[in-house]
């Protein structure tokens, strides 16, 4: 943990070093600028592309493939390893699902996958203060946790590690309000800090233009360095050499970063970005596109006449569609074509489309955007491989969103301040109940219990195929065991799964509402009856002499007899 303030000398040594960790990346920054440039296309903004993209194939690779991978809030998952933890590890298993939604986490999701095309994501996770509680003059406040997205061009690393494990430094450049840095009392030596000034930069490409702010920013950096466990925040260099604020992380020894990346580079620290795979296949269709569409604006069909052959000309100028008109020498009458063959530029497009979405992982068939193949069954074997790698992106960023959980639920666990209620099932009677998840409950060490994320609950199945699952389900687990439910004094309750099936099949209310009559109730039959047995025929008790034996055993009396 930290221990000292650092003083200036290694303030700006730091301040050089994430200078030359900017250079570093410049070229993987400035490629990836382009990659983004192309998937906005030119009418976006200012930054971009150069020309026009009229079959823009990144932007529906793109679009294809995001939805896939995160369309919805995860679902945490914790275990307990030791018994007396079941009931915290259940609780902040709620815990966690609450604080999704609250802190809306599928959008940083889908930013950060959507990052990792391109690049890489970055997740930043920690807590702030959000709104002060009790007396004012003891500066108490409630945290907020938050875990955001942090832009591929504001990210600062070691340039000299080939791990991130292995790097002395990570961090951030971010803007904030220079007023509430220099008033809000959680920043020290903030007084020489001046206004950020609006400027191009190499690595973003050009920024909006700002009037005159209506609150000046100023910029900041925010530096993770392992080997004194805490974030220095340190302004930018030319604006002092002082710490501004010291921050001691106490979460897992990743500190607070995660990356994202789905292919590794060998012996480099940042991911091959798979948009980059894809994108010189882009340029070439959007060139041949471009040349055709030239070509199309530039043809001419024509009317050529010889000498002599003028009033044939004219009359034909002048002829409505399918209209009769006498012609005197029609051999010298001919329509030209100029510019107008773009069938083989057509051939050629389609043949790079092809291998643009075979590249990008057949991103046509996956966005629903046509099959590729004249068959159900080689197109279900597409499926199988295109889902491969979609299944091996997945993994990959369910890997990561555990990471993530696991840091926001150490912020939730140490928080003495948060309290969250809960509406808890009673097992067995049907009812529920409030109950508070508090700092009480959240006794012990956290590594007794193991994060992790639900499977597929990222994803966003279908009505129907929920539907399906349900009915599976019922057919294979709930209608099998209704017996033994029934004696466990529990049954099934037919109209609301009616109404929930009718919901996911899209039939409405009233519809359900109809089938139903009042009725008198009757018991539930078994469901199966088990077929009676031939059983062989029990011996008689009553046993007689043989002939060798002495005496003969007695007869036993009927059951109650002298009772």
């Amino acid at each position: 943990m930290a221990t000292q303030t650092p003083n200036s000398d290694r303030v700006e040594k730091w301040q050089r070093a994430v200078r030359e960790a900017r250079k570093a990346m410049r070229h993987y920054m400035q490629y990836r600028l382009v990659a983004i440039q192309n998937y906005i296309g030119r009418y976006y903004s200012e930054k971009g592309a150069k020309e026009e993209c009229p079959l823009n194939m990144t932007y529906s690779a793109v679009t294809s493939i995001v939805p896939l991978l995160v369309s919805r809030n995860p679902r945490a998952q914790c275990r307990a390893k030791a018994e007396s933890q079941l009931y915290a590890a259940r609780m902040l298993r709620k815990d966690l699902d609450e604080w999704c939604d609250e802190a809306d986490f599928e959008a940083e999701m889908r930013l950060a996958v959507l990052q990792a095309l391109f690049g890489f994501g970055i997740v930043s996770c920690g807590s702030e203060p959000k709104t002060q509680v009790g007396d004012p003059s003891e500066r108490l406040f409630a945290e907020r946790v938050y875990a955001e997205a942090v832009s591929a061009a504001d990210y600062i690393i070691d340039p000299r590690a080939k791990r991130r494990r292995d790097a002395e430094f990570e961090g951030e450049r971010y803007q904030a309000s220079l007023a509430w840095v220099q008033e809000s009392g959680f920043f020290e030596n903030a007084d020489a800090l001046k206004p950020v000034e609006r400027k191009q930069d190499e690595q973003e490409g050009k920024r909006y233009p700002e009037a005159d702010a209506l609150s000046p920013e100023v910029e900041l950096v925010n530096l993770w360095v392992p080997s004194d466990g805490a974030i220095y925040t340190l302004p930018v260099e030319g604006q002092g050499s002082r710490v501004l604020r010291t921050t001691e992380w106490g979460g897992d020894e990743r500190g607070p970063y995660e990356m994202l990346g789905f292919a590794d580079a060998p012996d480099d620290l940042l991911p091959v970005p798979p948009v980059q795979a894809w994108l010189d296949l882009h340029i070439l269709v959007n060139n041949a596109a471009r040349k055709m569409g030239k070509r199309i604006e530039k043809g001419k069909r024509v009317i050529g006449y010889a000498a002599g052959a003028e009033q044939d000309a004219e009359r034909i100028r002048k002829a409505s569609d399918l209209e009769a008109i006498r012609m005197d020498n029609p051999e010298a009458v001919k329509e030209y074509d100029f510019g107008m063959d773009v069938a083989g530029l057509q051939g050629t497009i389609n043949y790079l489309i092809s291998h643009f979405s075979r590249q990008s992982g057949n991103t046509d068939l996956l966005g629903g955007l046509g099959s590729s193949t004249p068959t159900l069954g080689q197109e279900q074997m597409l499926w199988e491989s295109a889902g491969g790698r979609i299944k091996d992106m997945r993994n990959q960023i369910y890997s990561f969103t555990q990471r993530v959980l696991q840091k926001a639920g150490w912020f939730l666990w140490t928080d003495p301040m948060r309290a969250t209620k809960f509406l808890e099932q009673l097992p067995g009677l049907g009812i529920s109940r409030e109950t508070t998840f508090g700092p009480e409950d959240r006794q012990g060490d956290l590594s007794d219990i193991e994060i992790g994320v639900e499977p597929y609950s990222m994803e966003s199945p279908s009505p129907m195929q929920v539907a399906e699952k349900v009915t599976a389900w019922v057919e294979r687990y709930v209608l099998p065991t209704a017996h033994l439910a029934a004696a466990q004094g529990r049954q099934l309750d037919a109209e609301a799964l009616v109404r929930f099936m009718a919901d996911k099949f899209g039939i409405t209310e009233a519809e359900v509402a109809d089938l139903y009559k009042p009725g008198v109730p009757m018991e539930l039959a078994p469901i199966q009856q088990a077929a009676p047995m031939n059983r062989p025929k029990a011996p008689s008790q009553r046993v007689t002499r043989s002939p060798g034996s002495q005496q003969a055993a007695p007869t036993p009396e009927p059951a109650g007899v002298g009772a």
